[in-house]
């Protein structure tokens, strides 16, 4: 007699197979590998250079000895403010001997030129004054340009400039003279031509000196600019007027702009040993920048180029490809490998001019992991 049983046994046999035979395939069956996902959008991309650079007063003076003698102890320290005129320090003229009658009329005749110059460029200074008076008062009621202003205030300046250095002149000749005739005895007084403070002291203790020797610097620290040293092929993308940041100098970025690039470039050797060819750039700061002084290091970062609505991507969601570069695109759960060209780049966008299209969703940060057709679920998604 047939034992029911067994055809019922063999059934809970094979379910039992088939069930050890899912649970493998299973266990091996290839998971979706979890990644992140970017949306491609359009924005702006600026690229930019970054190089080294030193803050600097924009019109220093260089304090020089008007005449030969031994310079009394210097008794002002770097930092010290002095107002317009002030003595900065005293020399006593060396005794020289006295003047036959050819080189005293050659001196009185260049007294009287010196003079005259003089006038001419108290004059001009004068004229100068009230034309920067008068542009100030305009463009205060917004009838002139701020561009004339400034213009103005540059002539003022470039004809005080003028006039001071004429004054110098005839003081440097009216003291040979006057030198002549005492013997050298009448102490010289050095004095400020500007109100300032002390930015530098070449001389401290008492000392022969000679004429034309820097004694010190004086200027003044709230007018800075800052002068950078780019690669000679990295300023020649720049443009005069650029958007810049003046970074790395103790404080938050401050915008700045360019006012002027060198027109010639200079060798130098860099830190490991190698020449290159140095461009001096010049930075004007649009807002002040409290703390830092003359001769603060400085980064600054300038604007070569930018792109306003452009395909872009973030630049780690693209990988090296040979000589080119590729994005994983996502399509329906799984990855395609895409070649594409790029174009401007800054620290965290890469403009897409080829290989993708806007709304593309593709892998944030590509692993080695990743092949054509592979299962991918994306973990998180982010828009740019």
């Amino acid at each position: 007699m047939p034992n029911p049983l067994r055809p019922r046994t063999r059934w809970l046999a094979l379910a039992a197979a088939a069930v050890v035979v899912i649970l493998v395939l299973a266990w091996w069956w290839p998971r979706a590998l979890p990644v992140d996902a970017v949306t491609v959008g359009r924005g702006d991309v600026a690229s930019s250079v970054v190089d080294l650079g030193e803050t600097r007063v924009r019109e220093p003076y260089v304090i020089t000895a008007p005449v030969a003698g031994r310079l009394r102890r210097v008794t002002l320290d770097v930092g010290d403010s002095v107002a317009e005129g002030a003595v900065l320090a005293w020399i006593d003229p060396a005794s020289s001997t006295p003047l036959d009658a050819r080189t005293r009329a050659s001196l009185e005749a260049a007294l009287r030129q010196a003079r005259s110059t003089r006038d001419r460029a108290g004059a001009h200074a004068q004229i100068a004054a009230d034309e920067a008076e008068r542009t100030a008062r305009l463009w205060a009621q917004r009838l002139v340009s701020e561009q004339t202003h400034r213009a103005a205030q540059l002539m003022r300046r470039e004809a005080e400039a003028e006039r001071d250095a004429a004054d110098a002149g005839v003081a440097r000749i009216e003291a040979e003279l006057a030198e002549s005739q005492a013997g050298g005895s009448a102490a010289v007084a050095v004095l400020s031509p500007i109100e300032g403070r002390v930015l530098a002291r070449h001389a401290e203790s008492a000392k022969p000196v000679l004429v034309g020797e820097a004694l010190m610097d004086v200027g003044r620290p709230d007018t800075l600019e800052v002068v950078a040293e780019f690669l000679s092929q990295d300023a020649a993308l720049m443009r005069e007027g650029a958007p810049a940041w003046i970074e790395g100098w103790g404080g938050a970025a401050v915008p700045a702009r360019v006012r002027r690039i060198a027109p010639s470039g200079r060798l130098k050797v860099s830190a490991l040993g190698v020449e290159e060819r140095r461009v001096d750039v010049w930075l004007d700061p649009t807002e002040p920048m409290p703390g830092a002084g003359h001769g603060f290091q400085v980064e600054a970062r300038i604007e070569i180029a930018r792109g306003e609505g452009v395909l872009r991507v973030p630049v780690e969601s693209l990988v090296r490809d040979g000589e080119g570069w590729r994005a994983w695109r996502i399509d329906a759960g799984r990855v395609t490998a895409v070649p594409v060209t790029v174009g401007l780049i800054d620290g965290r966008w890469r403009e897409v001019r080829s290989g993708l299209a806007e709304g593309d969703v593709i892998v944030a940060a590509p692993s080695r992991q990743l092949v054509d057709g592979l299962r991918v679920a994306i973990r998180a998604s982010a828009d740019d």
